[in-house]
């Protein structure tokens, strides 16, 4: 999967027929046109993996994702953003693990907000030669929100686009949301957590800095560190089981990847993990809250 800014895409730096070149199917695909979606997909979740399908149904186009390199959310709430369900790149990771062939990422600048949401389609239209688009019912884009269903509807119409409004997703009557996924995860409710996103809640620690390494008999004690804070949202201070991935060093000295069992402390400014392993850690990677 590749990855392209929205910078290169309006500037008219980038062309997808050269990007692709190296590869005949994926150029093929391009010649026919693409397949989007457009969202900030935090997590993604179950709902959001429903309209990744439609997309990826499109076996004719080339699958795209636009979305932002930071929440939007994020931008304008500032420090009373309680942080988001998942870091850049673990959006990637799974945007490639559905298949997609390349991502867009938007920086939500003041010129991109007040771009109307015709003006924004007309870029996807023009440079990415869109031909399927696939959103959510409740989806709105541009300037002061200018463009919802309807709007989205008339264009698709006018510039021969098939458009799917995909339904919101329920479990047990509730709408499936990244909202309310947040809400959980601030309650450490990971078993609901989990049944939303379609897996358990991680927290990316790729960027965290080890303050403290304490060996005891049986077991290690990493202390954790944010140089800039919590990017993504905390359960309440207090002790979870979890399982820890780290990167490690074997006999050989060769670095490999593990993960173990364990426990972690969360608290405000560190997360302090103790885990049962002989080896020496060099790098925490993911810590996983268990479901029991």
């Amino acid at each position: 999967m590749k990855v392209f800014s929205w910078y290169d895409l309006v500037s008219g730096e980038l062309d997808l027929s050269k990007e692709f070149s190296d590869n005949s199917n994926q150029l093929q695909l391009f010649s026919n046109g693409t397949a989007l979606t457009i969202g900030a997909f935090d997590g993604p979740h179950l709902g959001h993996k429903r309209i990744f399908s439609a997309v990826m149904a499109k076996s004719k186009l080339l699958h795209g994702v636009i979305t932002f390199s930071k929440l939007p959310r994020a931008k304008k709430e500032g420090t009373a953003f309680a942080g988001t369900l998942s870091t850049l790149s673990q959006r990637l990771k799974r945007f490639a693990d559905s298949g997609f062939d390349f991502v867009i990422l938007i920086d939500f600048s003041l010129d991109f907000a007040r771009m109307s949401g015709r003006a924004f389609l007309d870029v996807l239209s023009r440079f990415l030669k869109m031909r399927f688009l696939a959103v959510g019912r409740n989806f709105r884009c541009g300037y002061q929100v200018d463009t919802g269903a309807a709007e989205l509807s008339e264009y698709a119409a006018e510039k021969k686009i098939t458009l799917e409004l995909v339904p919101e997703f329920c479990i047990n009557n509730e709408r499936v949301s990244s909202s309310r996924i947040r809400d959980y995860i601030e309650k450490a409710e990971f078993a609901i957590a989990k049944d939303f996103l379609g897996y358990s809640y991680e927290i990316d620690c790729s960027s965290f800095v080890i303050s403290e390494i304490e060996k005891e008999i049986s077991e290690s004690v990493i202390k954790l560190k944010s140089v800039n804070g919590f990017a993504q949202i905390m359960p309440p201070v207090g002790l979870y089981n979890v399982c820890i991935e780290v990167l490690f060093c074997d006999s050989s000295g060769e670095p490999k990847m593990r993960s173990f069992a364990g426990s972690c402390e969360v608290n405000p400014t560190f997360l302090l993990c103790r885990f049962s392993c002989q080896v020496a850690c060099l790098k925490v990677q993911t810590i996983r809250f268990n479901v029991f």
